[in-house]
């Protein structure tokens, strides 16, 4: 629809003029079947210096430099609470007690009733993707020809790439109230569907889900009060700015807090609503922009 086609210009215009960031490039309608073989899009944007990967491979890599360096990590063991000790914190979880001089909160959407006071900064929402089976070289090729990862601008938005084993990986859909679909590829089904009408009934062999963190403006809420840290309310969009703010984070407790302060800059209040309305006045909200979206 126009209005969305005029986002995308918006987008080009304030990457340029604004960030210095002059590499989109603006894809008429006419051309979008050399990306994405789907007549649902008007036109599009590229960006040649960006790309996907494999969140997974990603994390255990991360895992493995740590313990590398010497860290320790230690799975299944959730904390339950924590209290100053000294000059330093007690976390108790449930194997046992650790005590340590600095304490960085890292739980996104998972930091429960640990922390109440940051808990009440982040509302936790269900999101899920599916993988097919695998398709023929073909298939997969001729439905993103250029091997691009794809995302929409809708309010509540599609996302979709091809796996090296020739599969399509296609998220879209979310539950505000939390929780997952009891059967999330039925739930994803249609999405995937509207966008690729030749994939009709196709096998999905896969289907997953988890919580990400939003955060009231969808800025991320990172910051300290004295030696405790916290990072958290990347809103979606946690696989790089995580990195980022563990480097402001790491800095910090090094004695170099620049980077640290420009996150404490940005305003993450509580939602309203407080705990039991908070997810549905959300919910309600976004009914709105996703009614927007199919005008």
């Amino acid at each position: 629809m126009p209005r969305r086609m005029g986002l995308l210009t918006e987008w080009q215009h304030e990457a340029s003029h604004k960030w210095g960031h002059d590499k989109l490039q603006f894809i008429e309608r006419s051309d979008l079947p050399q990306w994405v073989a789907s007549e649902r899009y008007q036109a599009g944007l590229f960006d040649p210096e960006g790309g996907h990967l494999n969140p997974l491979k990603l994390a255990l890599g991360l895992a493995a430099a740590i313990e590398r360096a010497g860290g320790r990590i230690h799975e299944q063991s959730k904390a339950l609470s924590y209290g100053e000790e000294g000059e330093g914190f007690v976390v108790t979880t449930e194997r046992g007690r650790i005590r340590a001089d600095v304490l960085v909160l890292a739980c996104n959407a998972y930091l429960d009733r640990l922390d109440p006071q940051l808990a009440s900064c982040v509302l936790p929402v269900g999101t899920y993707q599916v993988a097919t089976a695998p398709l023929t070289k073909e298939q997969a090729t001729a439905l993103l020809p250029s091997n691009v990862c794809v995302t929409d601008n809708q309010f509540v938005l599609d996302y979709f790439r091809r796996t090296p084993d020739n599969r399509l990986l296609f998220g879209g859909g979310c539950t505000y109230l939390g929780g997952m679909p009891k059967d999330i590829a039925a739930a994803t089904r249609p999405f995937l569907e509207r966008v690729f009408p030749q994939l009709t009934g196709v096998e999905l062999e896969f289907a997953w889900g988890g919580h990400i963190d939003l955060t009231l403006k969808r800025t991320p809420d990172i910051g300290r009060r004295g030696d405790l840290y916290w990072m958290q309310g990347y809103s979606g969009h946690g696989v790089l700015p995580t990195l980022a703010a563990a480097r402001a984070v790491s800095d910090a407790v090094l004695g170099q807090p620049d980077e640290l302060s420009l996150y404490q800059g940005l305003d993450n209040g509580s939602f309203p609503g407080g705990k039991y309305l908070a997810a549905p006045l959300e919910a309600i909200g976004k009914a709105w922009y996703r009614l927007r979206d199919s005008i």
